[in-house]
């Protein structure tokens, strides 16, 4: 959440074990984070679990900020979807899915330097995955 990481200088497991450890400051939930690496191809998934509606093609807004680790230690990153309007509290929101990885995919490029080809982002009550094909 809002650092980025280069797995040719860490060890995957060192990576899940510190995004676990900012999820769980940030969210004050506990959370499971699996990474899984192959050639052109990176799945990061995030075992959760919420109470909500899920929207095929929406993506709730709880989720991005987990993502894209928008508001952690007031970090904004460069492409951002957060609109400045107040939201009440316990409300559920939920933005554009395609527009949020068209953002994600504008964020990764600017931090990494790398470009992917799509970012497919899928959404359960128990489970977030972004897969990522370069």
């Amino acid at each position: 959440m809002g650092k980025v990481y280069d797995l040719s200088e860490i060890a995957v497991d060192e990576v899940e074990k510190d995004v676990e450890a900012r999820l769980l400051s940030y969210t004050k939930c506990k959370m499971r984070v699996k990474i899984g690496l192959s050639e052109g191809y990176s799945v990061v998934s995030i075992n959760r679990n919420i109470d909500a509606d899920l929207e095929p093609d929406m993506l709730m807004d709880v989720d991005t900020f987990i993502l894209s680790g928008e508001g952690y230690q007031g970090f904004v990153p460069v492409y951002s979807m957060t609109a400045k309007i107040p939201i009440p509290a316990n409300a559920e929101c939920s933005i554009c899915k395609a527009d949020f990885e068209y953002v994600y995919k504008k964020n990764f490029t600017y931090y990494t330097g790398q470009k992917i080809e799509k970012v497919y982002i899928n959404e359960w009550p128990t489970m977030l995955t972004v897969r990522i094909k370069y």
